[in-house]
């Protein structure tokens, strides 16, 4: 296959430079790469100059000559014709043994590379002279190709595009096409990668030098970890010495990319649909500092990080329509979809320098690999993490450009990173009137007609969704031509929010309220009214001043299982218009060492940003009591309780089923301390009306309210369970379901613990 005009005179060049070298001493990888590179009949022409000098040498010295025999008269008579005279070669000396084979050598060389090597390194050998003149005209002949102009080329139109993008020079342009070619082209292959091991600098400075026409600090400099190519991902040194080129610039180069090249690495998003920055989740004073930052005249970098979903990027899209300006996103893939970290670095690169920094906010999304330099799962740096970090380092401290970092985790990133980020901001859970601003705006944006105001109260109400899994949901919904009515839709739209919910965020924690629930039925030493007039007025009164005298509201609710805690902060929740966020213990105990206190903060956090009220379920495993305390790091994770509750602002409601575990110092910060008891007998009476009466057979007898209200122990769990084991069943009588009762009670072991009175 023919090559591109500018790869060959590529290699005739590297030809040329190594063609000193073998003047004074003969290589045979070398002569082998000379055959390949040279034309045809150039090929011939050396091989014909060479035999000729070496006939020319044999005639001086008189070799190959042949003895003559005369004829051998005897006898009388008339003399016979004489007889042609015979010629007898002179027995063929070993220097003219030597001469034949280089000629039968170079003979076949023109076809076969290693005869060639073979005649040539026989000259090397034995004529010095004869082989001095041979590579001098074979360097002359190499010099004679390079005066040629170069025919169109595709290698050479790409190199220039690169040039451009990267700001490169002409040397750091000769040192990518040579890694190139070493990589693709078999000619410099064979040689330079595995004859000579040039994929190893250190092994080949010199070499190198000769080739670029560079001194070794030049080279190093060029090479260095600092250099441009380096840094933009386009050459990388793997493990301190192999050397690689980057597969997208290997493919545009060679012509297979169907992008312009900056295609590959940026995309220009579509802004003008992009939320206004007051409907996101972010306090103004963040979002007016991140506005004077990127409005200000020098470099900005502002790390954006957070849960996925929370609305990280539309965020990043809002201030661009915000401020007018354009926002391109760093593409993670090449066209062909494979992902790398060199294709990331490279597309940051090239984005800097060809983009108006006046005009341009670049957006780094899915930047995790790139800041995080530690590990994730085994808490240590990486193996490349200090060269990603001093990359990254010099980036931040550098750059001109306003750049927006966006990453779901920041627990691997150095402190000197960090402290180069210009500003931050955490994005936590949606709270449901957020939610409720994303429906609406996506609702328009796909210009959807299918669901009400009350619809959309409603789903931001019950589905915790992010508004990444909101916008999909929509749109899958709207593209879906076989549903032709609104119930329809809406159908598979609340099957949708409901997988992506279990999907992204696990189970739902609780299940919705009762349809029948009832304050009246509850047996507690306070009356429950109280505490939600207290909540509504706390509520009321945060809203007014800063916290200052009361910043928090604090409940516990202890008692056994099944008496209606959990019931009544769903029911408290709902009466005051708040969104609740349940933390159980899976959620926030840890097997890493203070993981545990990071996921407690962060519970008090996003309820505290997002207006919510906290409800942390078994509380008693994370309230542990000091004094008796086994473990360092249950102390630490009560003290982390301790500080959170002391600075928190909005409500915590807990709930334990024993109270008497707690620690003290923790007892003291709850407002209401509200003890679940089991169902007084009216209580009974009144949840077997609500709960269990639609199933009987007959009405209920005074004998059978008697025995009801004599059911020891039961609480509102009892009469769900069963309800729920009946729940298929046509008809029962009252016996049935009042011994159901029975059982259930039977399976208590009731002890009254001290310090909590009798239930």
């Amino acid at each position: 296959m023919k090559k591109d005009s500018y790869i060959q005179r590529e290699l005739w060049r590297y030809g040329g430079k190594i063609q000193p070298l073998i003047e004074k001493k003969f290589d045979e990888d070398y002569f082998r790469y000379f055959h390949a590179i040279l034309k045809e009949n150039d090929v011939r022409k050396l091989i014909a100059f060479t035999r000729k000098e070496l006939d020319s040498y044999s005639k001086k010295k008189g070799l190959f000559k042949v003895v003559k025999k005369t004829a051998n008269f005897s006898g009388s008579g008339p003399h016979p014709e004489p007889k042609p005279k015979e010629e007898k070669p002179q027995k063929i000396t070993e220097e003219e043994e030597i001469i034949k084979e280089i000629h039968s050598e170079l003979k076949k060389g023109f076809i076969k590379a290693d005869k060639w090597a073979e005649g040539f390194e026989k000259i090397a050998a034995s004529y010095k002279d004869i082989y001095k003149k041979a590579t001098i005209f074979l360097g002359e002949t190499l010099n004679s190709y390079l005066k040629k102009p170069v025919s169109k080329s595709i290698f050479e139109k790409n190199l220039k595009s690169i040039k451009e993008i990267f700001k490169l020079t002409d040397k750091e342009c000769e040192i990518i096409t040579f890694f190139y070619l070493m990589e693709f082209d078999s000619d410099v292959e064979t040689l330079f990668k595995h004859d000579l091991d040039m994929n190893e600098m250190v092994k080949s400075i010199s070499l190198y030098c000769r080739l670029f026409q560079i001194s070794p600090r030049r080279l190093k400099e060029l090479m260095s970890k600092d250099s441009k190519i380096i840094k933009a991902g386009i050459i990388s040194i793997r493990n301190g010495t192999d050397i690689g080129i980057s597969d997208l610039i290997s493919s545009y180069l060679a012509g297979y990319s169907r992008l312009d090249l900056m295609e590959n690495f940026i995309k220009k998003s579509d802004v003008s649909k992009a939320l206004k920055l007051a409907e996101h989740n972010v306090p103004e004073e963040k979002v007016k500092n991140v506005v004077n930052l990127i409005q200000s005249t020098k470099g900005t970098n502002i790390l954006i990080y957070g849960k996925p979903g929370t609305g990280k990027t539309e965020f990043a899209n809002s201030l661009g329509r915000a401020l007018g300006k354009n926002i391109y996103f760093i593409k993670q893939a090449d066209e062909d979809g494979d992902e790398s970290l060199s294709h990331r670095k490279s597309g940051v690169v090239a984005a800097l320098n060809m983009l108006d920094r006046e005009k341009s906010i670049v957006i780094v999304d899915e930047c995790d690999e790139i800041v995080n330099i530690r590990d994730a799962f085994w808490n240590c740096e990486k193996e490349d993490s200090k060269d990603s970090k001093a990359w990254i380092n010099d980036l931040l401290e550098n750059s001109k450009h306003k750049i927006i970092w966006i990453s779901n985790r920041v627990n691997g990133i150095d402190d000197s990173t960090k402290r180069r980020f210009s500003y931050s901001i955490e994005f936590s859970n949606l709270g449901q009137s957020q939610r409720l601003k994303v429906w609406e705006n996506q609702l328009q944006s796909v210009g959807a007609d299918f669901l009400s105001k009350n619809d959309l109260e409603a789903y931001s109400r019950t589905y915790k969704v992010n508004a990444g899994g909101i916008a999909l949901a929509i749109k899958d919904v709207a593209s879906m031509k076989n549903l032709r009515s609104k119930e329809e839709k809406k159908e598979v739209l609340q099957s949708l929010l409901m997988q992506h919910q279990s999907f992204i965020f696990g189970d739902t924690k609780l299940n919705p309220l009762a349809g029948k629930y009832s304050l009246e039925i509850l047996n507690c030493d306070i009356s429950l009214n109280v505490v939600l007039d207290a909540s509504q007025k706390f509520i009321n009164y945060s809203k007014q001043t800063n916290f200052k005298e009361i910043p928090n509201m604090n409940f516990l609710l202890q008692g056994p299982p099944g008496t209606g805690k959990t019931e009544f902060i769903k029911y408290l929740a709902q009466s005051v218009g708040k969104e609740l966020l349940v933390k159980r213990m899976s959620d926030l105990k840890s097997m890493w060492v203070g993981e545990t206190e990071k996921h407690i903060a962060a519970a008090f956090k996003e309820a505290e940003e997002s207006g919510s009220i906290l409800f942390i379920d078994e509380a008693d495993s994370l309230f542990i009591n000091r004094e008796s305390a086994e473990r360092s790091f249950e102390v630490s994770q009560t003290n982390e309780v301790l500080c959170q509750m002391e600075n928190f602002k909005g409500i915590l409601a807990c709930a334990t089923n024993f109270g008497q575990n707690m620690d003290s110092a923790v007892m003291r910060r709850f407002n209401y301390k509200i003890r679940f008891d089991f169902l007084t007998p009216e209580g009974k009476e009144i949840l077997f009306k609500n709960m269990l009466s639609e199933k009987l057979s007959d009405p209920l007898s005074d004998d059978d309210l008697v025995r009801i209200r004599r059911v020891p122990n039961l609480t509102p769990g009892d009469f769900k369970v069963v309800r729920q084991k009946n729940f298929f069943a046509e008809t029962m009588s009252a016996k049935v379901l009042i011994e159901q009762l029975e059982i259930e009670s039977s399976y208590k072991r009731v002890n009254r613990p001290m310090g909590l009175g009798q239930y």
